[in-house]
This record gives C-alpha cells, sequence and structure tokens, in this order.
C-alpha cells in the first residue's frame, strides 16, 4: 500500500502479487493490481481484479467505489449504480461511498425525481452542521466579496462557462477570489488564475484550514461550483465560513446540505413548482443559468457528403437502454438514415458492445452505426460536417455538448426531462430561439426525428445561418450575465 500511495506502481504490484502468491487470494491485493492497472489505463484487467476482491469480500468499500467508477467509464450508469449502492448499504455513514451513487442516480432512467431528492437530502444530513452562521460583516462601501470554489478550474465544462462571467464582472461592484481544489493542473488553470482577484490553492488546506482561510479573506458570499462530483469541498461550506452560501454551474441537483443557502438556477431548470425537491431555495438568474465560450478555433460549419446521419456526441453513460431501443425506432421509421455516435468511452470494448447490442438487439444493422472515440476537441468538432440532427439523451441530455453542435450548425432534438439534468438541451435551444427542437414527449421525439429525415430542407438550411444566431443570443452574453448576477449578488450578500 506504501507503495501504490507513493506512486512506484511496479514495486506495488509485485508485492500484490507476491502476496497472492504466498498467503492465497487477497481482496486488498487485487485491489491493488486493480489500481496499478486503472493508473496505467489497462481498463479490462483493472475489471477484472476490482471483480476478483469483490468475490473475496462483497463488502470491500475501496473496491466497489473503483468498480462504479470503471462502470461509469464504460458507460454503464445502471451497472454502477448497482455497485454504488452495495457501496452505501456497506458504508452508510461514508460520504464518498454516497457521492459515487448520488452521480450515478441521475444518468439512470429507473431512478425517479422524488427518489433524487430524498437521496440528496439523506447525504446532506451526514454533513453536521458544525458551526453557528457567521454575521455579515457591515459594509458601508466597497465592492461585494465572492469566493468560488471547485476542483474544476482546468480543461473541463467550467472551462467553457465560468470566464465569461468573470471576464465581464465590475469589480467596483464584485471582488473575485477562487478556491482551487484542482490537483493536475493545466493552461485551464492558468487563465482560471489570471481572471481571479484571490487566488488560492486549496489543495494542501483540509476542511478546516481552508474554512478558516475563507473566513479570514471576509468573504460575503461563497459559492460551490462541484455539489458531489469528484474533488468537492463541500466539508468546508459545513462548517459555514461565509455568512451567505450558494452553489452553482457544474452539478444537476441540490447539495442537500442546510448550511447552503441558494441554488444558483434558472426557471428552465427549476420551475417554480419544484422548490420543495431542494433543500437550498432556488435563485433563478435570467436570462439563464449557462453562458458560453465558444470554441475560438472551430471550423466552419459545413456538411460533408453522405446519407442522412443522426448523431449523439453525448457521454456515453447519458446513453441508457431506453435511449438506445428509441434511437433505433428513429432508424426503423427512417430506414434509409444511419447513426454516428461519437464519445470516448467508445475506444473501451464493453462500451462499443453495450452501444451495439443494444441496438441490434432493438434490430437495427450495425451496418448502419459508426462509433468512434476519444479525438481532440479540433477534431471532435469537425465530425459534426457528418451529421444532420444532434440527438439528445435521457434521463440525462447534453450540455456543453449541445452547445457545441449549435455553434457548429447542427441542432440538438430534445424533450424536457424530469429532472435538472435533463433539462439542459431544452433551455440552450430555447435560448437559441430554436424552441421548435424541443419535443412534446419522447413519442414526439421519435416523430420530429422522423420527419427532419425524410425532409432534410429545414436542417440544411438553418445549418449555415445558426452560429450567427447563437451568437447574438444570451447564451454567449458573458457581458449581460456579468449584470445580472452582480445584481443578484448584491440581493442576497
Amino acid at each position: 500500500m506504501r507503495a501504490l500511495r507513493s506512486g512506484r506502481l511496479a514495486d506495488a504490484e509485485r508485492a500484490a502479487r507476491r502476496s497472492i502468491a504466498e498467503q492465497g487470494e487477497d481482496a486488498t491485493a487485487h485491489w491493488v493490481l486493480a489500481a496499478v492497472c486503472r493508473r496505467t489505463s489497462q481498463w479490462s484487467p483493472a475489471a477484472y481484479h476490482l471483480d476478483a476482491a469483490l468475490r473475496i469480500d462483497p463488502r470491500f468499500l475501496p473496491a466497489l467505489q473503483d468498480l462504479g467508477a470503471l462502470r461509469m467509464r464504460f458507460g454503464d450508469a445502471e451497472g454502477a449504480l448497482s455497485v454504488y449502492r452495495a457501496a452505501v448499504a456497506a458504508a452508510p455513514t461514508k460520504i464518498g461511498a454516497r457521492q459515487g451513487m448520488l452521480v450515478a442516480m441521475h444518468y439512470c432512467a429507473s431512478v425517479r425525481a422524488a427518489e433524487l431528492a430524498d437521496a440528496h437530502r439523506a447525504a446532506g444530513a451526514l454533513f453536521p452542521d458544525r458551526t453557528p452562521r457567521p454575521s455579515r460583516r457591515p459594509r458601508a462601501s466597497g465592492p461585494i466579496r465572492v469566493g468560488f470554489v471547485s476542483a474544476d478550474f482546468r480543461r473541463h465544462a467550467t472551462l467553457s462557462f465560468l470566464p465569461p462571467l468573470l471576464r465581464a464582472l465590475d469589480r467596483d461592484r464584485i471582488q473575485v477570489s477562487l478556491y482551487s481544489a484542482v490537483r493536475q493542473t493545466d493552461a485551464g488553470t492558468a487563465l482560471f488564475r489570471s481572471l481571479a482577484d484571490r487566488w488560492v490553492d486549496a489543495v494542501p488546506l483540509d476542511d478546516d484550514a481552508l474554512a478558516a482561510r475563507v473566513s479570514a479573506d471576509g468573504i460575503d458570499l461563497l459559492i460551490d461550483l462541484n455539489g458531489h462530483t469528484a474533488g468537492n469541498r463541500l466539508g468546508v461550506f459545513a462548517r459555514r465560513p461565509a455568512p451567505v452560501q450558494a452553489t452553482w454551474l457544474d452539478y444537476v441537483h441540490s447539495t442537500g446540505l442546510a448550511q447552503i443557502d441558494w441554488l444558483l438556477t434558472d426557471g428552465d431548470h427549476v420551475p417554480p413548482g419544484e422548490n420543495d425537491r431542494h433543500v437550498e431555495r432556488p435563485l433563478r438568474l435570467a436570462p439563464g443559468t449557462f453562458c458560453f465560450d465558444p470554441p475560438a478555433d472551430a471550423p466552419e460549419p459545413r456538411r460533408r457528403p453522405g446519407p442522412f446521419t443522426f448523431g449523439s456526441f453525448n457521454a456515453l453513460e447519458k446513453v441508457g437502454p431506453g435511449t438506445l431501443a428509441t434511437w433505433a425506432e428513429i432508424l426503423r421509421q427512417a430506414p434509409d438514415s444511419r447513426l454516428l455516435i461519437s464519445t470516448g468511452a467508445i475506444d473501451h470494448l464493453p462500451a462499443r458492445d453495450r452501444a451495439l447490442g443494444g441496438l441490434a438487439a432493438a434490430g437495427v444493422d450495425p451496418a448502419r452505426i459508426e462509433l468512434l472515440g476519444r479525438i481532440d476537441r479540433a477534431g471532435m468538432l469537425e465530425r459534426y460536417g457528418a451529421i444532420d440532427l444532434h440527438l439528445d439523451s435521457f434521463p440525462y441530455g447534453g450540455g456543453l455538448t449541445t452547445l457545441e453542435a449549435l455553434w457548429m450548425g447542427v441542432p440538438t432534438l430534445t424533450f424536457r426531462g424530469d429532472r435538472i439534468a435533463g433539462r439542459h438541451s431544452a433551455s440552450h435551444l430555447r435560448r437559441a430561439g430554436l424552441d421548435g427542437f424541443v419535443a412534446r414527449d419522447q413519442d414526439d421525439y421519435v416523430r420530429q426525428a422522423v420527419a427532419l429525415a425524410l425532409d432534410p430542407a429545414p436542417l440544411r438550411a438553418l445549418r449555415p445561418i445558426l452560429r450567427a444566431q447563437v451568437a447574438t443570443s444570451s447564451l454567449v452574453d458573458g457581458a449581460g450575465q456579468a449584470r445580472a448576477f452582480a445584481d443578484m449578488v448584491a440581493a442576497i450578500a
């Protein structure tokens, strides 16, 4: 274990194999071997060793958590959820086990909205309310001090959404502190750092120390950007270091923490009748939650020759069995069409088998399906030239993917889901003036997809003008979002 923690992978592997040879099968030894495989991108052997560890000890928590993460990597959210549920059963008071389960639940059609809400309340209750709310500091003049806490100040979706706001904020009104929990920095980290009035490396600080730093910095409003995703610092928020606390942007539900006052959202993602699903009080930004920073090096939208092709560029874990069955029905009713699935998970054989198997089981000829794996962002944007219409997934739909597709002249066909995760595309399309691509329900989604495949003229007319339409919308209006954000902060901080 010491060798693994210090990064000496070859030594860790030798020690684990020696332990098995000398002392017999051991759950910890197999888990170490799985960890070595995961760190060296040997995903199938990693799965083998995790399965072996759990055959020996079905309640071995580290193996359960790692197997859940691996199944998500393979695009199998329902399979991941079953493993994470076992992890929670094995360690019901461990927040790490529960957070994996919470993330997986958003992707699973088997989980209803009410169950999502209950699970987040239960998770929030595991964070003890440690300290009283600090009093608001007197502020006769000067900017309001806003702190953002994230493990994703790096190349991540956050890099497409937060910089437009930070660039445009009036620093006479808002002073920005970024508390970075990023462990592997990159060029994106450098950009975020350049946009901060105060930059704090939070990695060396435990929750008590980071809470003390936030308090010492006199932060008026502290905003969590991670929710229950990897690297989050919700333990800091449980300590109430700021008089007003909120969650925003990169998570798709309530955190469940009573210590967080506000959920920053909009009316598309959380309609007024759904306030009771969230522990925090929803505060709706106008005109919307997200502002998009379009890729500066994106090629011009164009359609390469070929048959009518539906596309899905969403993460494969969003594409559950119900989505595959619905796409199969669309292909059945539009027999001359094809489907291109482009996502990094396709590089893994279990993910390829699941995608092709689900479609083949519904009667789709594999020759009509093209599967493309990981590529850099420029190459991915080029791939939009091979499709005519992007099909949204459900119950978890596209977010940044939908916006990038619009920028490349390709609308996404969607319908409003029953949860925040299933409403991103509908919100983006409305703000781009494309309400017609938001179907009434799943049946209407099929009907519209088939109609466009049989008569693609509206899509052909839209492609060359769509980027300009998006460019004049609120989706890319960083200045407008900054004004709305500053007004909102002034009202609550």
